[in-house]
């Protein structure tokens, strides 16, 4: 072999000369030359002449055991105890809200003991979604509430390189956020959303989950809550939804000039391999579509379909497929034009969930756009894939076809 072998071998078995002792050597004479037995009775000389490690392994005891619980008790105490003084004084806490916020240090500080065993807080993602699921009836805009001087405070544990500084940093905005009740947050983030950028692609993707989550928050806290879509309705902004807001000037416009660059972060969540991750994402997802209309979005959507994850794909069906079905009307057909493509390429994914979906999808599009993007695109694929593809076109096609048939013979019917 190699000397670089030979030489890191020696240098394993100095290592065991000093921990089993002097019987490492019996099993290797057989075999060796006399140069390479002295090179080897050298080493292991000088290796048994340093002295023996001591263990350093601890055995744990029942009553060793007792002691760290109490430890804990008391540090916990003491922490939560400074926890409400901590986020009263980061944020300035008035009077009618200082109940709601008191509860906050304690999620700070249980997230922190459950970070012991595993970096993060992923234990509380699933209570997080359930607690941002459900919005308010309405938010209260009558007195909004300026969160940028308390984000500026944060921002720099957000960037920090020490994950627990990060983690503490979005667990006390997400604290004041819920503790606000219902009232509603003026929209001035400065630097806040290029942050939560960041914190998406976070090595520890437990605090993906937190920055998440504060996506999933923003839309209703800075939005208010969506009134109910009508689509032969008078809105005209053909943008976002109507809210209930005091100043959309000011707030609600200054959020969706950031949906281009903070969604499609969000997107690129779904093919997460951390379930909690791609069920925040795909939650915060929601609750912005719940207030921006598809032309809004419309840029987003290509690229959520053509994620390498077919169960990512069904996650990204799942949220374009209402969205498309609510406001397919708003949307030129040459700006539709654009899901053309990445639809068919769902089509032909090996889960049939994926193509299902990709199918009533196609079925949206097709009275827009024309099947004619649709024959184009095949002629651009092998012709192994297009044996595959064309026959599903076709037999659309032909169902399509009959029902407008049949719908138009209804018609006549009902005009006789």
């Amino acid at each position: 072999s190699a000397q670089p072998v030979r030489q890191a071998a020696l240098r394993v078995l100095c290592v065991l000369r000093r921990y089993i002792g002097p019987s490492v050597r019996e099993p290797l004479v057989d075999g060796l030359r006399s140069s390479q037995l002295h090179t080897l009775d050298d080493q292991l000389h000088k290796a048994g002449a340093q002295p023996a490690p001591v263990p350093t392994r601890v055995v744990r005891t029942a009553e060793s055991d007792a002691q760290t619980q109490s430890r804990r008790r008391s540090s916990t105490a003491t922490a939560q105890q400074a926890g409400s003084e901590e986020v009263a004084s980061l944020f300035g806490a008035t009077d009618d809200a200082e109940a709601p916020r008191k509860k906050a240090p304690a999620r700070r500080i249980s997230a922190r003991r459950s970070s012991k065993e595993q970096p993060g807080v992923s234990a509380a993602a699933p209570a997080a979604a359930a607690a941002v699921a459900s919005p308010a009836a309405r938010v209260d805009v009558s007195q909004p509430v300026d969160l940028s001087t308390s984000i500026v405070k944060l921002l720099p544990n957000m960037k920090s390189n020490d994950w627990e500084a990060r983690r503490d940093a979005l667990t006390q905005l997400i604290a004041f956020i819920e503790g606000l009740g219902d009232r509603a947050l003026l929209a001035r983030y400065p630097g806040l959303l290029s942050t939560l950028r960041d914190r998406m692609q976070d090595t520890n993707r437990n605090l993906a989950v937190l920055a998440l989550r504060i996506c999933a928050l923003l839309p209703d806290r800075c939005m208010g809550t969506p009134a109910t879509y009508q689509p032969s309705g008078e809105a005209t902004d053909v943008h976002r939804l109507p809210t209930v807001l005091a100043d959309p000037a000011t707030a609600l416009d200054a959020v969706l000039r950031q949906v281009k660059h903070l969604v499609p972060q969000i997107v690129a969540c779904l093919q997460d391999n951390k379930r909690t991750v791609v069920e925040m994402a795909n939650l915060a997802l929601q609750r912005w579509s719940a207030h921006v209309r598809l032309p809004r979005l419309l840029a987003c959507l290509p690229d959520a379909l053509l994620v390498d994850s077919s169960n990512a794909r069904i996650e990204a069906l799942s949220w374009v497929l209402p969205l498309c079905q609510r406001d397919l009307a708003l949307c030129a057909p040459s700006d539709l034009v654009a899901l053309n493509d990445p639809t068919l390429v769902c089509m032909q994914d090996r889960l049939v969930d994926v193509r299902h979906l990709a199918e009533q999808l196609l079925e949206l599009l097709v009275p827009v756009i024309s099947w004619a993007p649709a024959r184009q695109y095949l002629a651009t694929l092998s012709q192994a894939a297009r044996l595959r593809l064309e026959p599903v076109l076709d037999d659309m096609q032909a169902a399509k076809a009959e029902q407008q048939q049949q719908q138009q013979q209804q018609d006549d019917e009902d005009e006789a």
